[in-house]
């Protein structure tokens, strides 16, 4: 990174916010969303959530999963089979009234699979800082490898009124086993593409190193809120829907803040 000054952000286990994220493809659309918390109403957070899966008999142990939610053939195989459609939108429905009872802001970032693959292209050249040599790398137009694009571009807006400053957050990436191939040779697993360098938001003469840390979405609850979060981002993207739930939702969002 050349003399800029590195500023870690995402690993301090001490930080008065916590920012949890996941990412959603609903077609064309791709979206990453972080819910941010403040640590102390973690614990409250918690209780409303194991709360909410108590009301609609969903042991604690099954994870909330959007995908499983809303299908009715992966309901019946994970033990939900007595929840109805409708009972997967009261649940997404409950969980933003839980996101707004609970003062937690929505940072997520939002774009289409055919622009990115467009902007990208099929190739890419990288600039060495000390000596100026260029190296051509391939780009393969993964969705998995734009998603983690739009990770970091989700953390990246200026903190507002209720959105916390990046190094005022614990950062925790939801799992994903899922080996892509992006830019360069080679493939890796999707959730080892979230850490990196930024100097987006920076200060002058810094650049962000990004290290979040990867749980289960099982272990961490909020991880779970976070699945909601980005479903919702995704979906209500859909402008063909003349009246899209979804949409609806995000607008009923209190404290938010978003790129594209």
């Amino acid at each position: 990174m050349g003399t800029a000054k590195t500023i870690p952000i995402g690993g301090d286990k001490a930080a008065p916010y916590l920012a949890f994220g996941d990412d959603s493809q609903y077609g064309d659309f791709l979206a990453y969303a972080f819910v941010v918390v403040r640590r102390k109403r973690l614990p409250q957070v918690e209780r409303r959530l194991a709360d909410l899966k108590d009301s609609f008999k969903i042991p604690r142990e099954i994870p909330l999963h959007c995908r499983v939610l809303f299908s009715g053939d992966l309901r019946r195989k994970t033990g939900l089979g007595h929840l109805l459609p409708c009972d997967a939108q009261s649940i997404v429905a409950r969980a933003v009234t839980i996101m707004n009872d609970t003062w937690i802001t929505l940072r997520y970032a939002r774009d289409t699979y055919s622009q990115m693959k467009q902007r990208l292209g099929s190739q890419i050249e990288l600039t060495h800082e000390t000596d100026g040599t260029k190296i051509t790398l391939p780009v393969n137009a993964d969705s998995k490898g734009f998603l983690s694009m739009l990770m970091q571009a989700s953390l990246m807006p200026n903190p507002g009124p209720h959105v916390p400053a990046l190094t005022d957050c614990e950062i925790i990436v939801a799992e994903d086993y899922t080996k892509v191939g992006f830019i360069g040779p080679g493939r890796k697993r999707a959730d080892r593409m979230y850490n990196g360098f930024s100097d987006i938001g920076a200060p002058e003469g810094g650049v962000f190193q990004l290290n979040p840390t990867v749980l289960k979405a099982e272990g961490a609850p909020l991880l779970q809120l976070a699945d909601i979060a980005a479903y919702i981002c995704s979906h209500a993207a859909d402008a063909a829907a003349p009246r899209n739930f979804f949409r609806e939702q995000l607008s009923l969002v209190r404290r938010w803040t978003s790129v594209g």
